[in-house]
């Protein structure tokens, strides 16, 4: 889920999605909230405040768009972070463009480094999902991946997927 400075500036935010967990019984491991570069600048210590308070609930945090904001190394450093989410302008001209092949390969060594998973957004081919394979990307998203749902469709997935497994393992049997 993506989060605002608006939202993370909010004193009502930790105890909301505290109450939430406790409430519902869903381990935190199991949420994750993704941040831009740009809504950290806004007040570091505030940020940093509040991601380390999530983290304490056991929640995974994103920086959503990596690379395109102004953040320093050491202030990425300094925040209890869980995954780089490449931005897509790097990764849609990676079959053409040496530059963003070299800072997307950057970023991951740089991230893994640090022990963090990496993300590439934008994947629509395979020679990007290829490339990104190579340099050991943990995650992709994209058309290639899988298109954007409407809601209904998003909200049955699991079902559905749970019942092509279930089949499998029957015709498996048999």
């Amino acid at each position: 889920m993506n989060l605002s400075s608006v939202q993370v500036a909010d004193p009502t935010l930790l105890p909301l999605v505290k109450g939430l967990i406790q409430d519902y019984g869903i381990p935190g491991h199991y949420i994750g909230f993704e941040i831009t570069e740009s809504m950290v600048l806004e007040d570091m210590e505030l940020a940093k405040h509040v991601l380390n308070r999530l983290k304490d609930l056991g929640i995974c945090i994103a920086i959503d768009d990596f690379g395109t904001g102004f953040s320093s190394l050491n202030q990425l450093k300094n925040l209890p972070v869980d995954l780089l989410k490449i931005d897509k302008s790097f990764v849609m001209d990676l079959e053409r463009d040496p530059d963003d092949k070299m800072i997307v390969e950057a970023i991951t060594a740089m991230a893994h480094k640090l022990n963090l998973q990496v993300t590439a957004e934008g994947i629509e081919t395979e020679q990007q999902l290829d490339f990104l394979a190579k340099i050991h990307c943990d995650l992709g998203q994209g058309y290639l991946v899988a298109k954007a749902l409407p809601e209904a469709l998003f909200n049955a997935l699991p079902q559905a997927i749970t019942e092509t497994i279930e089949a499998q393992k029957k015709s498996a049997l048999h």
